[in-house]
């Protein structure tokens, strides 16, 4: 991985929907000094995502899929610091979660930044389907295309 010169950097998962004021979770981030933050969504089922074991705002753990029940789940953006990236050597291909987060996120422990918009994961046919109303794209996308035929 190269190295970072932005003091932080935003990365999102490209399946998921999620209603989020990014300057306040940049704010949350700063004033925590934190190297590393995870947008947070409570959910009335989180046996779906799995759910992440909190403490006093900062994640110590991720609790396995499957287990019924309401909880916080990670909702799929994350607020890296430079110092972060930088110190860890990770390959050119990685899974963040995966390979970087749950094997790190004891000495890492990262803040929690919740959220209350509206989360979709994408991962299945009927969230896509719920997407798509939710954002209107059919609408959004006649549109696009009737300012493109106007100004052809």
């Amino acid at each position: 991985m190269e190295h970072v010169d932005t003091p932080a950097v935003f990365v999102l998962n490209g399946d998921i929907y999620l209603e989020l004021d990014y300057g306040a979770m940049l704010a949350a981030h700063d004033r925590a000094n934190a190297t590393l933050t995870v947008a947070v969504h409570a959910v009335p089922d989180a046996s779906r995502y799995g759910a992440l074991d909190i403490d006093d705002g900062r994640i110590r753990g991720f609790i396995e899929k499957g287990r019924p029940g309401p909880g916080s789940i990670n909702a799929g953006v994350y607020l890296l610091s430079r110092e972060l990236l930088n110190r860890n050597a990770l390959s050119r291909t990685f899974s963040f979660e995966t390979d970087f987060l749950v094997p790190h996120v004891k000495e890492i422990r990262p803040l929690a930044y919740r959220t209350q918009g509206k989360f979709i994961d994408i991962g299945i046919p009927e969230d896509y389907a719920r997407a798509q109303q939710i954002l209107d794209v059919g609408n959004r996308g006649s549109a696009i295309a009737d300012s493109l035929t106007r100004t052809s």
